[in-house]
């Protein structure tokens, strides 16, 4: 057998899909093949590199689609679905439990934290996305109704990279727009507003009359914070509770999708 031989066997086998899942929320099925060796030791060098968050969290998108086994809408995928994603890779390609160790901002107490994936699997089909509505009435008798939902990976990743630049006061502005997921005029739904990029469906809103979006009695901006508001606290406790043993400091957040590479 000739090392030629080898790489075809072994692509024979690669080919093969190793799991088939369906996503949570969209509800999309995908089947995906075993990671390559040189694929584990590239998201290994991302996860203990210097990579910034977003970059590293594009090369987990970029994983899930060179996994996939066929064409994935990864504009369909919400947070819930990634995170979902990505906890089967790290399952079937490495082991179903990970301790990561961790060390507190507060009073850097270093200690560890056990993740287990069959519990975030589970955490991820019972986690209930949140759909709204809100509606309000100009002065001049126009009525907007904003359809309002889960907002998808693909566009927090874009608001990140669009808001990187900007200070946190600016961010908090235009955060609500993440969760916009359509807009009816007097009744009639714009149809192609979902499927234009979330820069252009942003510049859509910030072009409404000032009373579309908030009047004496109600704002779409509080609105929003009042539905989605606890939203980021519901995905750090797919990560079971955080809390530094020390101090007692809430670590929310500081484990997420980016640790589970961390071999």
């Amino acid at each position: 057998m000739t090392i030629d031989d080898v790489r075809k066997a072994l692509d024979d086998l690669g080919g093969k899909n190793l799991f088939t899942v369906t996503t949570p929320q969209s509800k999309g099925t995908y089947s995906f093949k075993s990671m390559t060796v040189g694929l584990r030791k590239s998201m290994s060098k991302f996860a203990i590199g210097d990579s910034e968050g977003n970059d590293f969290k594009i090369a987990q998108m970029g994983l899930l689609k060179t996994l996939c086994a066929g064409e994935m809408d990864e504009n369909s995928l919400s947070e819930i679905d990634f995170i979902y994603l990505l906890s089967e890779v790290r399952r079937w390609n490495y082991s179903d439990a990970l301790t990561v160790s961790i060390r507190c901002g507060k009073c850097k107490e270093k200690f560890n934290h056990d993740l287990n994936f069959n519990r975030i699997i589970e955490k991820c089909f019972e986690y209930k996305a949140v759909v709204s509505e809100f509606e309000i009435k100009d002065k001049v008798g126009i009525t907007y109704r904003f359809l309002l939902g889960e907002p998808s990976m693909m566009d927090i990743l874009s608001y990140r990279k669009f808001t990187e630049r900007e200070d946190l006061s600016t961010s908090a502005l235009t955060l609500p727009y993440l969760y916009i997921k359509n807009i009816a005029i007097n009744g009639q739904v714009i149809e192609d507003y979902s499927s234009k990029p979330l820069a252009d469906r942003m510049a859509f809103v910030e072009s409404l009359p000032s009373e579309a979006v908030y009047n004496e009695e109600s704002n779409l901006i509080d609105f929003i914070f009042n539905q989605f508001g606890d939203r980021s606290t519901k995905v750090n406790d797919l990560y079971g509770e955080l809390k530094c043993p020390a101090c007692k400091t809430d670590l929310g957040g500081v484990v997420n999708t980016d640790s589970f590479f961390i071999v």
